[in-house]
């Protein structure tokens, strides 16, 4: 069809038909009808590859972490709702694969809903495996980093998202960047730039991407990518969780940035020749609003990124601090 349209005798057809598509909304009725049958097969190659994973994981044998080299390395993770079941596994399973492995493996989820008893047989299996299950006080994403940092203040600390299929390099990647600083930086792979105007701290939606700054500057790590902690640099502040839940409910990447704006810590951005960040467990729950939890519709596309982002500059006076 489109071959045809650059034929001049026929492009008053198409401009008409064109008319009448756009006054039925046929083009939008089109669009739609392709959104769906792209989801549906997404659907169906996503369900195939955990099927093919959690065979893997049923196979891999128990105890499989250990203290490798003297240096204590924890991936962190928290998990929800729907995810607990359909992404969270195999997520775990992807940290289970890395070529530097951790010496250990945390998830946090909610005290409240699940434990031993009721959590999914995969889970089950990759607590056997080593992976250590934490029942906490659901914080929302700040349950991924903060329980963690609780209970292991003196170890290094990645976070990892529970919807990722992660690079079989993540943890060395971060692990090899750690080691040529000053021990003091968090190490991301994706990320914004924060930048000012005239001295004030831009919002949050105008901050251009990190990577076109890898030195050692103040940056918003994104969490999905995978973002190394060092061990304390961080004071009591960061467990503040009536601030928390008053600023950055649903923002743990815009807190933790506030937080090392705060103390004065930077950010480095490392490239990664493994990472495409296009590795999602579940395509339909991450980008199908009808069906999704995931805080990008509304942080990104409901600007509450900018308003949490704003809510902390001001709350902490980080224009000052930058």
């Amino acid at each position: 069809m489109k071959t045809l349209r650059k034929y001049k005798l026929l492009k008053p057809i198409f401009y008409l038909r064109d008319r009448v598509w756009n006054k039925l909304g046929l083009f939008q009725l089109k669009k739609s009808i392709k959104r769906k049958l792209y989801f549906k097969q997404a659907a169906k190659e996503d369900e195939a590859r955990r099927k093919m994973i959690a065979e893997k994981i049923m196979q891999l044998p128990d105890d499989m972490l250990t203290e490798v080299d003297g240096v204590n390395l924890v991936v962190s993770m928290t998990s929800y709702g729907y995810r607990v079941e359909k992404s969270c596994p195999y997520a775990l399973f992807s940290i289970l694969q890395q070529t530097h492995l951790p010496n250990r493996i945390v998830l946090n989820i909610n005290q409240d809903k699940w434990n031993d008893n009721n959590i999914p047989e995969l889970l089950k299996k990759l607590q056997r495996v080593g992976v250590e299950i934490n029942y906490t006080e659901d914080i929302g994403p700040h349950t991924k980093y903060i329980p963690t940092l609780r209970k292991y203040p003196d170890d290094i600390i990645i976070t990892a998202d529970d919807d990722v299929y992660y690079d079989e390099d993540m943890v060395a990647d971060l692990y090899s960047a750690y080691e040529n600083t000053n021990r003091k930086v968090v190490i991301c792979r994706e990320g914004k730039l924060i930048v000012r105007d005239k001295g004030i701290i831009q919002p949050y939606s105008s901050l251009p991407e990190a990577n076109k700054s890898p030195s050692e500057n103040s940056k918003i790590p994104f969490g999905y990518a995978g973002v190394l902690y060092p061990p304390h640099i961080f004071g009591e502040e960061i467990f503040n969780l009536d601030a928390i839940k008053q600023l950055a409910p649903k923002a743990d990447d815009i807190w933790f940035a506030a937080m090392e704006l705060y103390y004065g810590i930077k950010a480095k951005h490392i490239c990664s020749k493994s990472w495409t960040g296009n590795a999602d467990v579940d395509r339909n729950e991450e980008y199908n609003e009808s069906v999704s939890g995931a805080l990008y519709f509304s942080n990104d596309l409901q600007n509450q990124n900018d308003i949490q982002w704003n809510a902390v500059v001001e709350y902490y006076q980080l224009n000052k601090k930058l």
